[in-house]
Order: structure tokens, then C-alpha cells, then sequence
């Protein structure tokens, strides 16, 4: 049986290609052991809590086919938004 090229090995590679990547071009460090202070239902694949960095990865070998554009999109709107409305609200109460 040949091996699908979108193999959870080589999705974990690329992966941390691209996070070490990121951060060299940003000039950031991602902090293995970092959180978000609460749970609101995204697990970031990285974070920087000295500047203030999420990153949320979508890797994947091969084209993107058909839908997935879409559900990959999606998921991304719908991370990020989360993630904004916690910054945006610990903001806030941070300024009250």
C-alpha cells in the first residue's frame, strides 16, 4: 500500500518548518509551554506572549482540493475571531 502524501508525519514536518520560519523572518520566539489564559476553544500551534503572537497552522501536502479552500478559510475566520474578541475584551477590561 504506497503512502498518502498528506501522511501525519509529514504534515508534523512541515509544520515546524513553517513556525521555525515564521520565526526567523518575524524575529519572535514561540514558546513551547505557552497557553492562552482561558479556553475558548482554539488550540493555537504557537505562541509568543512577549509580542503577542498566535499562530494557528494549516499544513498540508499536495493541492487543496475543491471545498477544502473553503473549510480552510472558514476555520481560520473563525479561529482568528475568537482570538480577537479575547484580546479585544481583556483589552477592555484592562482600560474600563
Amino acid at each position: 500500500m504506497t503512502k498518502h502524501k498528506s501522511n501525519s508525519l509529514e504534515q508534523q514536518e512541515a509544520e515546524k518548518y513553517m513556525l521555525k520560519s515564521l520565526e526567523e523572518k518575524l524575529g519572535i520566539k514561540f514558546d513551547s509551554d505557552a497557553v492562552l489564559p482561558i479556553d475558548i476553544g482554539v488550540k493555537p500551534d504557537a505562541i509568543d506572549p512577549v509580542n503577542k503572537v498566535v499562530v494557528k497552522v494549516h499544513d498540508r501536502v499536495g493541492a487543496v482540493k475543491g471545498g477544502q479552500l473553503h473549510k480552510i478559510k472558514g476555520d481560520i475566520l473563525r479561529d482568528c475571531s475568537k482570538i480577537t474578541l479575547y484580546f479585544a475584551t481583556c483589552f477592555l477590561r484592562k482600560n474600563a
